[in-house]
């Protein structure tokens, strides 16, 4: 390391050359704070986010900056959710699987769940807004 790394020559002297390489590896590794180069913070560009904020805050191209987990996790992960709430709201497990079993089975409602899902929101939310559009007539 001595070779590739040169340790003071005053040092050197004053140190056994069996330790020159012990030496040079601690110099390299020594913290050193410089400020930045006036001349590289000239040319420091600054961009904008190039996502817009959409989907519950997540910019648009929130997918492509996250890795996508597998399947089997997505999965695992909506059936934890998914219990924990039915837990909470005293939904029993033959309940939860009949509803899941018509929705599997129902275009209308798999178009309803989906474009919930690709918008962000809940059938709750869409029932709201129209029910404020009926009214509004």
């Amino acid at each position: 390391m001595s070779r590739f790394w040169q340790v003071e020559p005053e040092l050197a002297e004053k140190i056994p050359s069996t330790m020159l390489d012990e030496v040079a590896r601690f110099q390299m590794c020594e913290k050193v704070v410089v400020d930045f180069p006036g001349a590289w913070r000239k040319n420091v560009i600054e961009r904008k986010s190039e996502g817009t904020l959409d989907r519950g805050g997540f910019p648009d191209n929130w997918e492509q900056q996250q890795p996508v987990p597998p399947s089997w996790i997505r999965v695992e992960r909506a059936l934890q959710d998914i219990t924990h709430e039915c837990e909470h709201n005293g939904v029993v497990e033959d309940e939860f699987l009949a509803t899941l079993k018509s929705l599997a089975g129902n275009s209308v409602e798999s178009i309803i769940v989906e474009a919930c899902i690709e918008n962000g929101v809940t059938p709750d939310d869409l029932l709201l807004e129209l029910k404020q559009y009926q009214l509004s007539y």
